[in-house]
């Protein structure tokens, strides 16, 4: 016997158009990531030497006051430095500048041309100046980083294999500083560069082709998050390239604060986009109003921050994007440790890549603040969390678009179950009285619509009250569960049976003659009358049915149909019981 349940074609038909739109746009996708990769730069194995020179170095912070370098020497001579013992050193925010003493003994520097590179931070001053046979004397830039500019000057230095090699270099910059000099030769500066760039084009090679994907998906399937998504990995990716200095690349007339506003702008926007996509991916709006209203102080703290970088500076600036953060990401975590609890499982893809991405940002603000060292993991902490959590997220949005196309069928599926529960009998499994006036009109409507008929069959078991008397509730209850089970053998998964009274059954047959019915009918009194019944033990007895058969007429209500089926299982009882009698009219339609 087949019970209605709600039906989800759409749901199949929506998946697989996605799968169909996934398997076109994956090779436009790997097109995007390999071309922008490619532009970065071609990679090529590691050539020539390059030397740390934090090792052989010793540093101080410059007092207010400030220092020429014949000052600078005096305060090295008189034990003011502090020797690094780092091949890189975060010093945090300084507010004058960084002198490091530079002595190279001769067996450490070979002959040859050698490169002084900065590695790859900015400052907004740098001075070097090398102890010669003339005193200390300033060098200037000889060539230039093509990745920054005036900001990352490189120097070629005048370096001897015989004699020891001493440099005094001054370091100012607005950003925290990062020091980690290295000398280079031209052939492995230019390899490390190309290694740089050849990562760098493939990470927004990536991002790019992951966008280009969202955008699609958010316009063919109309949904929002996908789109949110998009704007949240193109703002990361153009904060990172402001923290990098290549925003003076893009516009060399950018000033120190357009650059700090900007970056503050880009960091702000692109917290509320990471909101949003929580926002839309979770349905706080309309499924947790707790998170909503966490959803709304984050936007309100990330919106205030580039106004109050605007009007307050830069001194606020690394604090204030610190608290916006710290309160971005308590609210993401929460909502989505909210969604869990309420059982929306696409929240499980969602959390760890907010977790990826606040960890990348934690690394970054770390290393700003200076509380963490100066590594590659710190450095590149952020450029990797950003990238797992870019990879990731798609995979949440996909499982988030199927959760929510299935879940009208599994909502309906659950209605349906709480439907039958409620329109079931306990005893036979059979649907309940509630259940056949509603099936008989659907039924009759749909006889009337395809020109098809039914039959409907009405039994009653034989002498059920003294059969009760004689032998208690329990042995009727055996009786009506095993009348129960015997008519869910008999009847097909289409066919609806109900237990209406108390031994009274019915049973509809959607596109049965009276004929059919009464063989269905015969078959199932047959098996019942042969079926031993214990109601004591050692105790045996047999019971019979009576059945009255009807089949639709074209003039029949459901009504008139139930009457007509009564009528003829009452002709049963009176012709004797055990037996079943096909309504007069229902005789002479099939004959």
């Amino acid at each position: 016997m087949n019970r209605p349940e709600g039906r989800a074609n759409h749901s199949g038909q929506a998946q697989s158009f996605s799968t169909a739109l996934i398997r076109r746009l994956g090779p436009v996708m790997l097109w995007l990531f390999l071309l922008a990769g490619a532009a970065g730069a071609e990679p090529r194995p590691f050539q020539g030497e390059s030397l740390p020179l934090l090792p052989h170095a010793h540093y101080v912070v410059e007092p207010e006051s400030g220092w020429r370098v014949e000052q600078a020497v005096r305060a090295f001579a008189s034990g003011a430095f502090w020797p690094a013992e780092a091949e890189a050193l975060n010093l945090g925010r300084v507010e004058t500048a960084v002198w490091l003493h530079l002595e190279l003994p001769a067996p450490v520097v070979p002959t040859g041309p050698w490169l002084l590179h900065l590695d790859r931070h900015r400052f907004q001053e740098v001075s070097l100046y090398h102890r010669g046979e003339e005193g200390w004397q300033r060098l200037a830039p000889s060539v230039r980083d093509p990745a920054a500019g005036a900001e990352r000057p490189l120097f070629e230095l005048p370096l001897e294999a015989e004699t020891p090699q001493r440099f005094m270099l001054r370091l100012a910059s607005q950003a925290p500083m990062l020091v980690a000099p290295r000398l280079q030769t031209p052939a492995a500066y230019l390899a490390d560069a190309r290694q740089h760039d050849f990562a760098s084009g493939l990470y927004y090679g990536l991002i790019a082709a992951l966008a280009f994907f969202a955008v699609v998906l958010s316009l063919t399937l109309r949904v929002r998050s996908p789109l949110w998504y998009a704007l949240l990995i193109i703002l990361g990716a153009l904060y990172l390239g402001i923290s990098r200095g290549q925003l003076i690349v893009w516009w060399p007339a950018m000033t120190p604060r357009l650059e700090l506003l900007a970056g503050s702008a880009t960091l702000s926007a692109m917290a509320i986009a990471a909101l949003l996509l929580s926002r839309d991916f979770l349905l706080t709006a309309s499924r947790d109003a707790d998170g909503e209203r966490l959803t709304r102080l984050g936007l309100l703290v990330a919106v205030s921050t580039p106004l109050a970088v605007l009007l307050f500076g830069e001194r606020i600036s690394l604090p204030y994007h610190t608290l916006m953060g710290v309160v971005c990401s308590i609210v993401l975590v929460i909502v989505a440790v909210r969604a869990l609890r309420r059982h929306f499982r696409p929240a499980w893809g969602l959390l760890p890549a907010w977790l990826l991405l606040i960890g990348g940002l934690g690394l970054s603000a770390g290393l700003h603040l200076g509380v963490l060292p100066y590594r590659p993991w710190s450095l590149h902490g952020y450029q990797a969390g950003s990238l797992l959590a870019a990879l990731l997220l798609p995979l949440a949005l996909g499982w988030r678009i199927r959760w929510l196309l299935q879940e009208p069928a599994a909502r309906d599926r659950q209605h349906g179950r709480g439907q039958d529960s409620a329109m079931t009998d306990p005893l036979t499994g059979l649907y309940n009285r509630q259940r056949l006036p509603g099936a008989l009109q659907e039924g009759v409507k749909h006889c009337r619509r395809t020109g098809e008929t039914m039959s409907l069959i009405l039994l009653d078991v034989d002498h059920f009250k003294a059969w009760h008397d004689s032998w208690g509730q329990e042995a009727g209850d055996q009786v009506l569960e095993a009348l129960g089970k015997q008519i869910r053998q008999h009847v097909r998964q289409h066919d609806i049976a109900c237990r209406y009274g108390g031994s009274e059954f019915a049973i509809i047959l959607p596109g049965t003659h009276a004929h059919a019915a009464v063989e269905i009918a015969e078959r199932l009194r047959r098996t019942i009358e042969d079926q031993p019944f214990t109601p004591l033990p050692n105790q045996l007895a047999r019971v019979t049915l009576s059945l009255g058969i009807a089949q639709l007429a074209p003039e029949d209500t459901a009504e008139n149909l139930m009457r007509r089926s009564d009528r003829a299982l009452y002709s049963a009882k009176r012709l004797g019981c055990n037996r079943s009698v096909v309504d007069g009219a229902s005789s002479r339609a099939t004959s």
